[in-house]
């Protein structure tokens, strides 16, 4: 389960805003150009064919730090190989606008995990 995730560093640099791109660069200590290898290892969607359980992911629509793009590009590849994923958008940004929002998410994982655990019906 992920709130508010990153899924691939390199989509998440071209779809984010430019403070931010320049926030990945120092992190990275170089833009995607510069260490594609390190943006590709840190990125979980290059793992995806290792993912064995179920996936949820938690997601603001409007984000421009961990943009939707991404975790488009990551639902996709999940299931072209045929994981299990479950995108919950929001309306919003970078973080929930209610704390009725984010109680809904605490609810939402939950019950996503006691399904994934089997403790209650699919």
């Amino acid at each position: 389960m992920g709130g508010i995730a990153v899924a691939d560093r390199l989509v998440q640099y071209k779809y984010s805003s430019d403070k931010h791109k320049g926030y990945l660069a120092g992190l990275f200590r170089g833009t995607p150009d510069e260490k594609p290898d390190q943006y590709k290892k840190s990125s979980p969607i290059t793992y995806v064919e290792h993912v064995t359980a179920p996936v949820l992911l938690i997601q603001g629509r409007n984000d421009t730090r961990c943009p939707a793009r991404q975790i488009e590009v990551y639902e996709e590849l999940m299931r072209a190989q045929g994981k299990y994923i479950e995108i919950l958008w929001f309306d919003a940004g970078h973080g929930f606008r209610s704390a009725d929002d984010r109680i809904m998410s605490q609810e939402r994982m939950l019950r996503f995990a006691y399904r994934a655990l089997g403790f209650l019906p699919s």
